[in-house]
């Protein structure tokens, strides 16, 4: 079984939750922002992001997305 890769995504704007959620595909993915309402809202596999496509990807890849505001529990070990 092949291991993920650990990554660590820095603000979840509309770039970063593209590309997270994207790489969220084939690997571990945290999101890292200061804004708690964005954190929240991928929590709940949910974005304030009008992208249809994004919202059903986020969903699908949800087993492997996490969200926080603490900078040291997000860069551990990625």
């Amino acid at each position: 079984m092949k291991t993920k890769t650990k990554i660590t995504i820095v603000g979840a704007g509309y770039v970063g939750t593209s590309l997270g959620v994207l790489l969220a595909k084939n690997n571990e993915v945290t999101f890292l922002d200061i804004d708690e309402e964005k954190i929240e809202l991928i929590r709940n596999n949910r974005t304030n992001l009008k992208e249809a496509d994004l919202k059903k990807l986020l969903k699908k890849n949800s087993l492997r997305i996490s969200a926080t505001t603490d900078y040291k529990s997000a860069i551990k070990n990625a």
